[in-house]
């Protein structure tokens, strides 16, 4: 017998993207902004990653 249960990684994403719809839905076509810094910016190669990169 074949096992179909999906995988967890696959749930997780899954679930993640079920909590997220409402507000997609909610901010479909708005602009918004998003703050970043601190730490994550202290050194000049971390700066050299582009926001960009993350998505």
């Amino acid at each position: 017998m074949t096992d179909h249960s999906p995988a967890p990684e696959l749930l997780a994403k899954a679930e993640t993207l079920v909590e997220a719809l409402p507000y997609m839905q909610r901010y479909a076509g708005k602009t918004f902004v998003v703050k970043y810094g601190g730490m994550r910016w202290a050194t000049p190669n971390s700066r050299a990653i582009s926001p960009r990169t993350w998505c």
